[in-house]
Order: C-alpha cells, then sequence, then structure tokens
C-alpha cells in the first residue's frame, strides 16, 4: 500500500489547482481565438495524472504528457502559466 503523508496530499491538490487553472486559461484563450486549430481540454482529470506524478520514483516515467511530472512542471508555454497566475511575471 502506497502511504499518502500530508507533504504528499497537499503537493497533490497543489499540483491540481495548478493544472486546473492552467487548463481553464488555455480554454479562454481558445475560446477567444488566440490559440489556432483545436484544444483538447482536460479538465476534471487532474486529479489522476497529479497523484501519480506525485507517486512516480526517479526510475518511473510517462509518455505523453508535459506537465505531469513535478520535476517539469513548467513545461508548458511560459506566457500561458504566466497569465493564468501561475508564474510571476
Amino acid at each position: 500500500m502506497i502511504n499518502l503523508d500530508n507533504q504528499k496530499l497537499l503537493r497533490i491538490y497543489e499540483l491540481m489547482v495548478l493544472a486546473r487553472r492552467y487548463e481553464e486559461r488555455l480554454a479562454e484563450l481558445f475560446a477567444a481565438g488566440q490559440i489556432p486549430g483545436w484544444l483538447h481540454s482536460c479538465l476534471g482529470q487532474e486529479a489522476a495524472g497529479m497523484a501519480l506524478s506525485v507517486l512516480l520514483g526517479p526510475k518511473d516515467y510517462l509518455r505523453g504528457s508535459g506537465i505531469s511530472r513535478p520535476l517539469d512542471e513548467f513545461s508548458g508555454p511560459g506566457d500561458v502559466w504566466k497569465e493564468a497566475r501561475v508564474l510571476p511575471g
């Protein structure tokens, strides 16, 4: 069984909020016509990816997800992170 102490639970929650704000901002930009093409939103699916990212070990890996690893959580478009008020600037 996996031990989820309070520190891990808090980190999972922080990442879920971060991912939700990012997805909401992307949806706003897409609706405003500022993102060309199409957008596949993952709103409502934050818990699975963020919990998994906290529980992965150093030798574990994911494929197909750019923001699922805490070590690389700001790998998405920087301007969107800033506009979502996730990054300073």
